[in-house]
């Protein structure tokens, strides 16, 4: 039978008002294009109505109650109901108990029903001749009910439908857009098929009912998906390898996204690391910034791809993602004999994946039992790394080991301590003494006789910072003044200084502190009318309180190495911009032993002299140079005439505090200054010129400026000497005058009005920008003058 020929059959039913008990009236077609014509010509039956989905849903996710049009309230209508091709191929096994279809098809209608229930349907012949439904048992002319309308030549519908249960509602985003109509619910689904498209073939219908649900396979095909693995395992190319154990919940819901689209598992995970294509070091170097999800990918790809790589076996032997940097840290020490090609890979993987050593590592570290062992787990990218090498040379030179040896070590790993431990900068009584002292400060010892470490070293011998600095002043010299800088520093400031490419030093002077070593004796800034900067106390700090957090004293060190290495440079390469000589000097220095000897020695006991900075000094009443002082002790006075008593050696006057760490093999911060050692009382100054054009620069002394006696008056400022200057303000030109040290000049504008100025400025023949000058009337609200 065709379609046309059932529409003229049911026309002429409608036309004649027959009466009839068995009042359904079903249609099978092949495919979804004849079904949706077939809607569309049911539509134009006269008074033809389809089925709102309220009649049958009293909710969004329940299955129909078909029996609700039953109610005398539907008797002589004719109505359309779609969707039970549908209900059929999903729930044809519940359909088998609960009759909630054939309650309506085999319902006993009133002889004198005149309505219609006209029911199209596709593609469900098997299930509508189902015997364990017996839709047509009782039916006696079934070619007065049932039209097939079925050819063998007809199109084969080709449909894939997933059934996903409620769990996937949060990603309806990601299931849409991927060619698949997604449908959310029982009613919504049965509304789609009231007027279905005929060109999609690709569904998904999100349900609670899933569990009703019969799987069908061939050209329809109908896939119950309960949970996301299942999904993809479904979906994606390759994803029957997906387990629970290497893709859990978060690795499931990165894949997701890509599931739809029928992607491969090695393409999508490679996408959700956005990588084009799988790299270790690449993929790693990213491993902070991945979501939890994503560094369980990671895993999952070394699942799918084993290989002879750490990464892998550290991957393998994590049970959970978040023991895998631990693992990445501490299995190395493991298989260091079986794989010592896994030693440069682990050290790659902590500095890509910045893992942060811990005391287990650097314990592991220390019972290698070479130092070149040792030195392949370290590297120079990080504090507690170089503070732990800081260590390492310690120990060598507790065991006597010669400093000079250990550059050969150390030198490529971490230079700035070579570079610390070189005495070149030294003339000889100071390379022998600076070779014990750092020698004892980085091993955290202590000299057994004091008249031998100190030998004839002098620190009178030396010049006064005053004269060595007043000395190297020009016009276009600044004043750098760091705080505890002392010769101790010296070498590591030149190594420093001599990787700047855009100056040089000129000249290095060793020169005496004044006495005692305090700051509040070494204000020398404020004797000289030259240029300063003394921001940098950075040492000073560390000196007194070492690291926050960190007691070590290694760590301390380290990060006084850092502060000369790298701040100090940083600062004078800014300064260089303004001026082209730099003098870098130091109020005092700082002593490791002094603190040290502090806890080890007895104070002396302090006869009318008051104790200060640990006892390395004390104050006293007695003009201390008309004393007979021992030759551990020296006399100082200050500026205002006060006199002190200053100790050459370790010694100090009785005094309660702590200093350092008194301990031979923990060696805890602690440095402390005021006394006369060299470490102390000697300090550098370095002259750093520039060795490129200084461009000459100006500002405004003040800015804005007012008008008085018909006159504007201000002062520029130059960066360097300037022997001729015009300036104009519009067509005003400026009455000039130099100041003494021609790097400032006044300017006099006659009759010029209040506003914003633009000034040209040509100093020594060259144009100097400046911002616009602020002219001010003296009255408000009057750009005149006072009379």
């Amino acid at each position: 039978m065709t379609v046309e020929q059932v529409i003229n059959t049911l026309q002429l039913e409608q036309e004649q008002n027959q009466q009839h008990r068995f009042c359904c009236r079903a249609i099978m077609v092949k495919n979804i294009a004849q079904y949706s014509d077939l809607l569309a010509r049911l539509r134009k039956l006269p008074h033809a109505e389809v089925v709102p989905s309220s009649y049958l849903f009293d909710g969004d996710d329940i299955l129909p109650s078909y029996e609700n049009l039953i109610s005398p309230i539907h008797y002589g209508k004719w109505l359309i109901l779609p969707g039970v091709s549908e209900y059929l191929r999903f729930f044809g096994d519940d359909e088998v108990q609960s009759r909630r279809f054939d309650k309506l098809w085999n319902n006993n209608w009133p002889s004198t029903q005149r309505g219609r229930i006209i029911i199209p349907l596709w593609g469900c012949s098997g299930e509508w001749h189902d015997k364990s439904l017996h839709f047509m048992d009782k039916i006696e002319r079934t070619d007065e009910v049932f039209f097939d309308c079925v050819n063998d030549s007809d199109e084969e519908q080709k449909l894939n439908i997933d059934i996903l249960s409620v769990a996937f509602r949060n990603y309806k985003p990601q299931l849409i857009g991927f060619g698949k109509v997604v449908i959310d619910g029982l009613r919504s689904w049965y509304d789609y098929w009231t007027n279905p498209p005929a060109n999609m073939s690709e569904y998904v219908l999100i349900t609670g009912r899933i569990d009703f649900i019969r799987r069908i396979n061939g050209n329809i095909s109908v896939r119950t998906v309960k949970d996301m693995l299942s999904f993809m395992q479904t979906n994606m190319h390759g994803g029957n390898t997906l387990t629970e154990e290497y893709c859990p919940k978060e690795a499931q819901e990165c894949l997701f996204e890509k599931a739809p689209h029928g992607s491969s598992v090695d393409e999508s995970i490679s996408s959700c690391l956005n990588v084009e294509k799988f790299s270790a070091f690449d993929v790693m170097g990213k491993w902070n910034a991945f979501s939890r999800g994503q560094k369980q990918l990671v895993r999952l790809w070394y699942n799918l791809h084993p290989d002879d790589s750490y990464i892998c076996f550290c991957l393998s032997k994590s049970k959970n993602i978040m023991d895998v940097e631990s693992n990445i840290l501490h299995r190395i020490f493991d298989v260091n004999k079986t794989h010592p090609a896994w030693i440069s890979e682990s050290q790659t993987l902590i500095h890509l994946m910045k893992i942060e050593k811990d005391d287990d590592y650097f314990a592991a570290v220390a019972k290698l039992p070479t130092l070149e062992e040792q030195l392949s787990y370290l590297s120079s990218d990080n504090a507690r790394d170089k503070a732990f090498i800081v260590n390492i040379a310690g120990n060598l030179i507790r065991e006597q080991k010669n400093i000079p040896d250990l550059f050969t070590h150390f030198e490529s790993i971490y230079p700035e301590l070579c570079a610390y431990l070189n005495e070149t900068s030294y003339n000889e009584d100071l390379k022998r003494y600076m070779y014990l002292y750092k020698g004892y400060k980085l091993s955290n010892t202590l000299p057994k006789d004091d008249q031998i470490y100190f030998g004839n070293i002098q620190i009178d011998d030396y010049d006064s910072r005053y004269s060595a600095i007043h000395n190297a002043l020009n016009e276009q010299s600044i004043v750098l003044w760091i705080d505890a800088l002392g010769i101790e520093w010296l070498p590591l400031l030149c190594w420093s200084l001599n990787r700047i490419n855009c100056g040089k030093i000129v000249d290095i002077t060793i020169t005496q502190a004044n006495l005692p070593t305090e700051t509040k004796f070494n204000k020398q800034w404020e004797q000289m009318s030259v240029p300063f900067d003394k921001t940098l106390n950075r040492l000073d700090i560390l000196a007194h309180n070492g690291v926050i957090d960190d007691a070590n004293y290694y760590s301390c060190v380290e990060q006084q190495i850092e502060f000369v290495s790298e701040k100090i440079s940083k600062k004078v390469m800014s300064l260089l911009k303004d001026y082209r000589r730099i003098i870098i000097t130091g109020d005092h220095g700082t002593s490791r032993l002094a603190a040290r000897i502090f806890h080890k020695r007895d104070g002396i006991k302090a006869n009318n002299v008051t104790p200060m900075s640990h006892g390395r000094y004390g104050l006293t009443k007695i003009d201390t140079y008309q004393m007979q002082l021992p030759e551990t002790q020296i006399p100082a006075k200050d500026d205002a005439g006060n006199s002190y008593i200053v100790f050459r050696n370790y010694d100090h006057f009785k005094f309660s505090g702590r200093a350092a760490g008194a301990d031979d093999d923990n060696a805890t911060y602690g440095e402390i200054h005021g006394g006369a050692t060299p470490e102390e009382a000697l300090v550098p100054v370095v002259i750093f010129d520039s060795t490129e054009t200084l461009p000459l620069s100006a500002n405004w002394g003040e800015n804005p400026v007012k008008i008085f006696m018909r006159k504007a008056r201000c002062r520029i400022c130059f960066n360097q000497p300037v022997n001729d200057l015009q300036a104009k303000a519009g067509a005003i030109d400026a009455l000039v005058s130099a100041t003494s040290n021609k790097k400032e000049w006044m300017m006099e504008f006659k009759d010029i009005k209040s506003g914003m100025h633009h000034v040209s400025i040509v100093a020594d023949g060259k144009i100097v920008g400046v911002e616009d000058l602020v002219i001010k009337s003296a009255l408000s609200n009057d750009d005149g003058d006072l009379p």
